[in-house]
């Protein structure tokens, strides 16, 4: 039988929006780093955005900080020792997330949206379900 099976990322980039999903294949091209940094990542980029948000009069810091909370759940859930598959596409949305420039600029009004797309994607493809709460 031919044809390759479909990965988690495969899945994810199909259920993007097509602007998101260029973005988001720039994201899969990054090395595969450690877990223990992806918390690390997501709460350093949190950080820079809340301390932008006192200027920036557009920046939805609402959506943001649930995008975060939703990668800090993607990577709670992936655990210490993870599958090399389900880290490569926990990791992509974080990477996604921490990009200030990807599918639409993070300073723009509407520029978390896409980040929490590929955060809810990313978790009904890897079937860890996210309350509309978290994310």
């Amino acid at each position: 039988m031919g044809g390759a099976k479909e990965t988690f990322v495969d899945r994810v980039a199909t259920l993007l929006s097509p602007a998101t999903a260029k973005a988001y294949a720039r994201c899969l091209a990054n090395p595969l780093g450690e877990v223990a940094t992806l918390e690390h990542e997501t709460r350093s980029y949190l950080k820079q955005v809340e301390d932008r948000a006192t200027e920036a009069e557009f920046l939805d810091l609402e959506t943001a900080r649930t995008a975060a909370e939703g990668c800090l759940t993607l990577i709670e859930r992936l655990g210490c020792s993870p599958n090399v598959a389900r880290q490569r596409a926990v990791q992509a949305a974080v990477d996604y997330f921490v990009e200030e420039d990807d599918g639409e600029n993070d300073n723009s009004i509407v520029g978390f949206d896409d980040d929490l797309e590929v955060v809810r994607v990313t978790a009904e493809v890897l079937g860890w379900p996210i309350s509309e709460d978290t994310a």
